[in-house]
């Protein structure tokens, strides 16, 4: 009876760890993350790579905007794309962008396979002139259902 105890609760053991030790190398996966980013002049800047799991909307909520002239920046606009790769890294699709200023809230999904699971990341950048550096802060949800 003990042998049985201690057989089943290995094998329960190696059924948890498993499916951790298959995804060890995967994109980590989140369905909200809040970030920041110090944007050069007008250059583009990628945020880190995220896996999500549903069938679900993606939003972007644009946080805040600084730069070393106007704290905060109100009329600071950010341009986002969302880009989505295979498991390897390659390219695999870019989406239309969204044009946001501080406070606002947009839904990244431009088309269906927006909302498919697989391994996104956004390209942030000013959309409007600038000279200046800009600090933004926003929030991404990757698996949202309103």
């Amino acid at each position: 009876m003990k042998k049985k105890k201690i057989l089943s609760l290995v094998a329960l053991g190696a059924l948890l760890i498993l499916p951790l030790s298959v995804n060890a190398a995967a994109y980590p996966i989140r369905t909200l993350v809040y970030s920041s980013a110090e944007l050069v002049r007008r250059d583009a800047q990628s945020s880190s790579t995220y896996s999500k799991e549903g069938w679900s909307s993606q939003y972007l909520q644009h946080n805040s905007s600084i730069t070393p002239k106007t704290n905060p920046c109100p009329k600071c606009e950010l341009m986002t794309k969302l880009v989505q790769v295979e498991d390897d890294g390659s390219y695999r699709n870019t989406f239309a962008p969204i044009i946001t200023v501080a406070g606002e809230e947009k839904a990244l999904n431009v088309g269906s396979s927006v909302s498919e699971p697989g391994n996104y990341y956004l390209i942030l950048q000013r959309n409007d002139f600038t000279l200046l550096n800009t600090h933004i802060t926003y929030r991404w949800r990757l698996n949202y259902n309103p």
